[in-house]
């Protein structure tokens, strides 16, 4: 009995803690989507210059300095993007609200995902998973792409690539 009464209480204090959130309530509209990801029914699209991109390591289509800076801002923004669909841990575990926030997330996602028996089963057979490697792998290419690309501008001297700021 005592635990049905914990869980509630849990429950309430997260859902509670919204309140005090209000400028990331889409992080609580993510968790609460999580079966409808599980069956493959919510899917947020992966950004087209992610998933064209195959060659991380490929030919440089325009070559210089202010190029190479413009491409890698592209990728950027392209990631920023795909990373929505990333379930986890999104705020700094250094504060107390993004503590707060992050288990509000986690408990809100895993209730969220427990009316569905066999998750795992069912996210292989609707095609979740797969989805969301290919959405993993198109993010690590892009992260290749953008290591290569500040490779190269700094092996070409080119100003801002050897601090962590580029010009812009």
């Amino acid at each position: 009995m005592w635990k049905a009464s914990f869980v509630l209480a849990l429950c309430a204090a997260l859902l509670s803690s919204c309140a005090s959130f209000p400028e990331e309530t889409d992080h609580f509209g993510f968790a609460a989507t999580a079966p409808l990801r599980d069956l493959n029914l919510a899917q947020s699209p992966i950004p087209g210059q992610l998933d064209a991109l195959h060659q991380p390591f490929g030919h440089i289509g325009r070559s210089g300095c202010p190029a190479w800076s413009r491409e890698i801002d592209d990728l950027e923004a392209a990631l920023s993007r795909n990373e929505g669909r990333r379930v986890g841990f999104r705020r700094d575990n250094e504060t107390f609200e993004g503590r707060t926030g992050n288990l509000r997330d986690a408990g809100i996602a895993a209730l969220a995902r427990s009316p569905i028996p066999f998750r795992s089963v069912v996210r292989q057979a609707s095609g979740a998973a797969q989805f969301e490697q290919r959405a993993d792998r198109a993010s690590d290419r892009a992260r290749y792409r953008i290591g290569y690309l500040v490779g190269l501008g700094r092996s070409h001297r080119c100003p801002g690539f050897g601090t962590l700021e580029r010009p812009r």
